[in-house]
């Protein structure tokens, strides 16, 4: 027989188990319940961090975006949050050779793919993001507007299923505010980067929506 303490022990074990590797967010799972306000606060957050290099800073927000954004339980968060902050610092530092990047990269989506997207090729989602990452850090104004948001566009076609066309809009502002995050300014207008990042993120959520009532409908 278990005594009252060794039960007591086994259920708080149970319930950090189940928090760690299942609990998924307040709000619930899936594509589109995140909060677009704390993800782009998030991912503000998390550049300002990989910027000045504070790995310790860079994964707790890596941790906490990935968790918002894509409902993750804290054990795949915590995997994709380093994935991502080592990333993060990595290319902040990169002006050639992105392509020591893609590791990392691959690990976030491979994650993903573990999690909810089985058909998710996490090398060729890796790439995507790689292009666009590339292609944000090395355009002009107008190559911006032209090839970053559809690249952009194109990686998150992988990852939610859907149509490039129907991302163009989530892409563009996104694709601004990272323009931004990687330019060579020392004093960043950060408020203007998170509500570039809020209102692409809006759209995003929105689509998102619109296509799982779409496919509920059909």
């Amino acid at each position: 027989m278990f005594r009252p303490f060794r039960l007591i022990t086994l259920g708080l074990l149970a319930l950090l188990v189940y928090m760690g590797f299942f609990a998924v967010p307040e709000g619930g799972g899936g594509p589109g319940a995140f909060t677009p306000r704390r993800v782009a606060a998030l991912e503000t957050a998390l550049w300002q961090s990989a910027r000045a290099g504070e790995e310790m800073a860079a994964f707790t927000n890596g941790v906490l975006f990935q968790r918002e954004l894509h409902r993750y339980s804290w054990f795949r968060s915590a995997q994709s949050g380093l994935a991502l902050s080592r990333g993060a610092i990595q290319f902040a530092r990169m002006s050639t050779r992105f392509e020591r990047a893609l590791p990392n990269l691959t690990e976030i989506a491979a994650v993903e793919q573990a999690w909810r997207s089985p058909g998710l090729d996490p090398a060729q989602a890796a790439r995507k993001r790689l292009d666009w990452w590339v292609s944000v850090h090395a355009s002009t104004e107008t190559g911006l507007a032209r090839q970053a948001p559809a690249l952009m566009a194109e990686e998150y076609a992988q990852w939610y299923g859907l149509d490039p066309e129907f991302l163009m809009e989530a892409a563009a502002d996104r694709a601004v505010a990272f323009r931004m995050i990687h330019s060579k300014d020392v004093d960043l207008d950060w408020a203007l980067i998170t509500e570039l990042l809020e209102r692409s993120y809006t759209v995003l959520k929105v689509t998102l929506e619109r296509a799982r009532r779409a496919g509920a409908g059909s």
